[in-house]
């Protein structure tokens, strides 16, 4: 008998747990403590007490058709908010895949700014077997187009300097008029010192052998100050210097384009586009183009 009532127990409060009305109260209470729903209770009293009902106000205030439209307005007034380094003239982009498929016909400034694309730098190739999938599209439609063009190389200083010229020389074909090809140099690599400054003196040596004209040396402005400065074997090729946040480049001598923002707009490209500045005329810019 006692057996009995033991089980008859068990068996009355099963029943009023797993109620209705006591699953009903239960998912009103978890929305009104946590916000949403819990996982012990399911889909359907979710549905009943859930985001719709109880957190609609909550949950999409900050997603109101009105707010929706001021993030947007904001979000294209910071996309297109940068400044023209005063005292240049001629302004250029370096694109690579990363800006996807360019529309050179169609490259202007936006409306709150007044620029003209004077040259493209354009990404050929990557350490020892990389070629940029978008280089030969821009290569042709910049000269097309009439922008002066360049062509630069990512090296890759753990990567045979021989396989990297190699590589570079196999996609690149420069033409009367074209810039000097470039060096894109960002990371030291895990290799020591000595065999950096070796390998890359020989790399520029390689590409200057072949273009018949001193090529471009790309870096930024901490990297430069830590691995070429003091080194006098740098002195006598041109250089272009990544350096934002600032309104003067502030460095001497053989410098001659400063990328100032990674984050420019131009009509004509879906994405950003880092900017730059030549410090000099027309004519000393065809001074750095293959003749």
């Amino acid at each position: 008998m006692r057996l009995n009532f033991r089980f008859f127990l068990v068996l009355v409060l099963s029943l009023l747990i797993l109620s209705p009305d006591y699953a009903d109260a239960a998912a009103r209470k978890s929305v009104k403590r946590y916000g949403k729903v819990s996982k012990r209770y399911g889909k359907k009293y979710g549905k009943r007490y859930g985001k719709k009902r109880y957190g609609k106000k909550r949950y999409n205030r900050k997603r109101s058709k009105y707010s929706k439209k001021r993030r947007r307005t904001a979000r294209v007034a910071r996309s297109t908010h940068f400044a023209i380094p005063s005292g240049y003239g001629i302004v250029g982009m370096d694109v690579s895949k990363y800006q996807g498929t360019i529309n050179w016909s169609g490259l202007s400034s936006p409306e709150t700014h007044n620029f003209n694309i004077g040259f493209a730098f354009i990404k050929a190739s990557e350490g020892t077997l990389k070629k940029d999938p978008f280089f030969d599209y821009n290569w042709l439609n910049a000269a097309q187009n009439g922008v002066k063009r360049g062509a630069y190389h990512f090296y890759r200083p753990n990567e045979d300097v021989y396989m990297q010229a190699q590589n570079f020389i196999s996609v690149v074909r420069l033409s009367p008029g074209d810039m000097a090809p470039v060096i894109d140099v960002e990371t030291h690599g895990s290799v020591s010192e000595e065999k950096f400054q070796r390998d890359l003196l020989i790399f520029i040596s390689l590409l200057e052998k072949e273009y018949k004209v001193k090529p471009i040396i790309y870096t930024g402005y901490r990297f430069y100050h830590n691995h070429m400065a003091s080194n006098p074997e740098y002195q006598n090729y041109p250089f272009w210097i990544a350096h934002y946040g600032t309104n003067d480049l502030a460095l001497r001598d053989h410098w001659k384009f400063w990328q100032f923002t990674c984050t420019g707009r131009v009509k004509g490209i879906g994405h950003h586009v880092d900017l730059n500045v030549f410090k000099g005329s027309m004519a000393d810019l065809n001074k750095l183009c293959v003749r």
